[in-house]
C-alpha cells in the first residue's frame, strides 16, 4: 500500500467523532517504524498549514494519557478531510506538469539562507471539483486491488442507479473527476465521479484490459458514447474570440486555418458534443458551428432557449 493511501487511512481516523490515532493502529495494520509514523503526522501537519487549514487553534495535537498516547485533530473535522483531499488533488494537477518546469512549480520552504523565496513559475488553477474524500480512498484501492465495486450512481436526469463495475482508472480532466469502469456486458464507460454517491467494494476480483482501455483514449474529451468512431466537429471564431482560439489546443489532431475574412476556423473529432458546445458558448457571440448538421441545429435550439430564459424573443 502507498505512503498516501497509509495517509489517507490515518485522516479518516483523525476525522472519526473520537478520533484518536496511535502508532500501534498503524503498526499493526502497516508494519512502519514509530520514526515513519512521526514523519507522517509532520506531513499532515506540513500539508494542511501550508493551504491555510491549520493555525494555533487547530492542530494535530499530541496527547498523553493512562490509557496510552495518541493524536488527536482539535478542529473542523469535515473541513480536515475536504481540505487534504483538496490539497492532494491539486498536487496531482501539478505533478502531471511537464517535467523540466515541475521543479519551478509553488512557494519554496523556509530555510535560513533564503527564508520565504519564492520561485519564478507558480501553477495556479481555478476551482476543483468537489470529491467524498471516503469515497475517493474505497476506488483507489478496489482499483489497485482490481476488485469489483457497487456504484450508487445519479444520471443527468436525477435518476438514482445501482451498477457493478470494474473500475479501470481514475482521471483528473479539466479540473473535474471521472471515473473509467468496464461494466459487466465488458464495455467501457466513463462516470462523473460527482455523480457518485456511494462505493461498495466486493469480494470477487477482475482481470484489467489495458488494450481496451488504451483504445478508448481516442476521443476528444473523456465523454462516453456507444460510437466506434468519433465525429468531427467545425466551428468558426471571429474578432477577439479567434485570436484567443487561435493560441490554444483543444485537441492533439485539430485542424485548424484562418479564412480570408479573418474569421478562424477549427475542426476536432469528439465522442459527444457536450464538450464542444460549452467551450463554443463560452465565446458566444463570436461563435458558430459550422458542421455536422445536426450540431448546428442543436447549438441554434440552445441559443433560442438561452434567449428564451432571459425574455428576448427575437
Amino acid at each position: 500500500m502507498s505512503r498516501l493511501e497509509r495517509i489517507m487511512d490515518m485522516i479518516n481516523v483523525l476525522c472519526l467523532e473520537d478520533g484518536k490515532l496511535n502508532y500501534s493502529y498503524i503498526r499493526d495494520k502497516y508494519g512502519m517504524s514509530n520514526r515513519e509514523f512521526r514523519r507522517d503526522i509532520e506531513f499532515i501537519r506540513e500539508r494542511l498549514t501550508d493551504i491555510g487549514y491549520m493555525d494555533k487553534l487547530s492542530t494535530v495535537e499530541y496527547v498523553r494519557s493512562s490509557n496510552g498516547n495518541y493524536y488527536v485533530y482539535n478542529g473542523d473535522k469535515p473541513k480536515l478531510n475536504e481540505a487534504f483531499a483538496s490539497s492532494t488533488i491539486a498536487e496531482a494537477l501539478r505533478d502531471a506538469a511537464y517535467n523540466p518546469l515541475r521543479e519551478q512549480f509553488d512557494v519554496t520552504k523556509n530555510n535560513d539562507s533564503n527564508p520565504g523565496e519564492r520561485k519564478p513559475v507558480r501553477y495556479m488553477y481555478s476551482a476543483i471539483e468537489k470529491v467524498d474524500y471516503n469515497l475517493f480512498t474505497t476506488l483507489v484501492a478496489a482499483i489497485k486491488e482490481k476488485r469489483s465495486v457497487e456504484l450508487d450512481y445519479i444520471n443527468v436526469q436525477g435518476k438514482r442507479n445501482t451498477l457493478e463495475v470494474h473500475p479501470m482508472e481514475l482521471i483528473n480532466y479539466s479540473q473535474l473527476w471521472y471515473l473509467k469502469v468496464e461494466t459487466k456486458y465488458g464495455s467501457i464507460r466513463t462516470y462523473n465521479l460527482s455523480r457518485v454517491q456511494k462505493v461498495r467494494m466486493m469480494d470477487s476480483h477482475f482481470q484489467r484490459d489495458d488494450e481496451k482501455l488504451k483504445k478508448s483514449e481516442g476521443a476528444y474529451g473523456i465523454f462516453s458514447s456507444a460510437k466506434d468512431e468519433p465525429v468531427w466537429y467545425t466551428m468558426r471564431f471571429y474578432s477577439v474570440a479567434a485570436n484567443i482560439v487561435s493560441n490554444q489546443i483543444w485537441h492533439k489532431e485539430e485542424r485548424s486555418k484562418w479564412n480570408e475574412d479573418g474569421s478562424y476556423e477549427l475542426s476536432v473529432p469528439a465522442v459527444s458534443d457536450i464538450e464542444v458546445m460549452g467551450k463554443m458558448l463560452s465565446f458566444a457571440p463570436d461563435s458558430e458551428p459550422v458542421s455536422p448538421v445536426e450540431f448546428v441545429e442543436k447549438y441554434k435550439e440552445t441559443v433560442r432557449k438561452m434567449a428564451e430564459k432571459v425574455g428576448d424573443e427575437k
